[in-house]
């Protein structure tokens, strides 16, 4: 335990992992959509009425024994979720939605044993996007080179219909996590651009080289059942 606690801190300037780094996400603004917020023992649930909607947190981060639960309208809806509270994202629990997440935290990401993700599409990125940019379906990530490491540890299960995209001016690590269906497409420095169409092959791993290029990145991929 205290190797992983270590190597965390290495990654994220020594951030300190304090217990409200674990705990559901806090401070939630709506910038744009129709959202409701309902939090029923350690499930936080978010329903939103419409296509796209822009949730700004002050801390973003998802304890071992807590869900959170977003709720669309349709497949195809999605929600930006930006942090700007300066602290990284820690996820030990569980996300689902029925929908597209848009995950933002420039402070980085960390992904421990145990945690899953369930989505039609997944973004991750420590990277910025405009929010007229969002709302007009202009995927496109400004430059950071300062930015957070995402990092997942093993046994983090990634479950999408789509793709799950990795966006980061940092470091970049994956485990041996198992990707249940979809796409992997990673970028990794330098501005990016984003295209949710689908990739015929079941298991895909796409390398976006842009900008600052390909930096830094340690990855090691397991297809599910092989």
């Amino acid at each position: 335990m205290l190797t992983i606690i270590k190597r965390i801190a290495a990654l994220f300037g020594g951030a300190l992992l304090t217990a409200n780094a674990f705990a559901n996400p806090i401070g939630g603004n709506v910038v744009a959509g129709s959202v409701s917020f309902s939090q029923n023992a350690g499930a936080l649930t978010i329903q939103s009425s419409q296509q796209s909607s822009i949730i700004n947190w002050s801390e973003f981060s998802i304890a071992p024994s807590e869900s959170l639960i977003f709720s669309h309208p349709s497949p195809s809806a999605s929600v930006l979720n930006r942090v700007t509270g300066g602290a990284p994202t820690f996820i030990s629990g569980n996300i689902s939605t029925n929908g597209n997440l848009y995950l933002i935290n420039p402070a980085g990401f960390f992904f421990a044993s145990g945690s899953r993700i369930e989505a039609q599409s997944i973004v991750l990125s420590t990277l910025n996007m405009n929010d007229a940019d969002f709302l007009t379906g202009n995927l496109s990530f400004e430059n950071n080179p300062a930015s957070g490491p995402i990092l997942f540890s093993d046994f983090v299960t990634l479950q999408v219909g789509g793709t799950i995209s990795l966006f980061s001016g940092g470091t970049i690590t994956l485990g041996s996590a198992p990707l249940l269906g979809g796409n992997l497409v990673i970028q990794n420095g330098g501005i990016g651009n984003l295209n949710l169409s689908p990739v015929p092959e079941p298991w895909t791993v796409g390398m976006l080289l842009a900008g600052l290029g390909l930096l830094g990145l340690i990855a090691q991929f397991r297809k599910h059942g092989a």
